[in-house]
């Protein structure tokens, strides 16, 4: 059934009933072959009893078969946009085996993508339609958190001439930055503001 497993068997009927002795192609000498990889066998049967003593015929080859290898394919794969952000995604599909084909991620979801998700790991289980089974593994990333620390803060007296002076500690640029007041209005635009008033 699975690729690379050794399930498979021949029964062999011999005609006329008597005793024999067998030899496969791959070393065996039992009748009948069980548990076996997929390839290409026959055996040598001795007749040794009866009147056909000592005679011996091979068989046609047999062929024992099995399924494509299960392969998941990945389609697409997208990190998260923020830290805090779960716009990441997995998209994948299986191949090979016998499908229909089912899915199971370690998140729960059991469709072939897995869609929406934030920074970690992911890994999925492709079953097929005779229960074989082949698993992956993904990690989707994200940018690392940026921090912003307060360097220093000018008071002023009077409506106006404060500072505040910020530093983004994690070094990654470029970074955006919108200053408000206490009424929401943006009064900057840059890392750190100059000539405000007090609140």
């Amino acid at each position: 059934k699975c690729n690379g497993d050794s399930t498979g068997n021949i029964s062999l009927t011999i005609s006329p009933f008597g005793v024999y002795k067998y030899l496969w192609s791959n070393g065996k000498n039992t009748p009948n072959l069980t548990n076996i990889p997929a390839g290409n066998y026959k055996a040598t049967l001795t007749a040794i009893s009866g009147e056909a003593a000592g005679c011996a015929i091979t068989t046609d080859e047999y062929i024992v078969k099995q399924e494509k290898k299960l392969f998941i394919n990945t389609f697409s794969i997208s990190d998260a946009s923020c830290f805090d952000k779960s716009d990441g995604h997995i998209a994948s599909y299986g191949s090979g085996g016998k499908p229909p084909f089912s899915y199971l991620w370690n998140n729960g979801i059991t469709t072939s993508s897995n869609l929406n998700i934030p920074s970690g790991t992911y890994s999925v289980t492709l079953t097929d339609s005779y229960g074989c089974k082949e698993s992956k593994s993904y990690t989707i990333a994200a940018p690392p958190e940026f921090k912003v620390k307060l360097v220093k803060i000018d008071h002023r007296n009077g409506n106006s001439g404060g500072n505040i002076d910020v530093t983004n500690t994690n070094g990654f640029t470029p970074i955006g930055y919108t200053w408000n007041d206490s009424n929401l209005n943006i009064v900057g635009t840059h890392e750190d503001i100059f000539n405000q008033k007090a609140g």
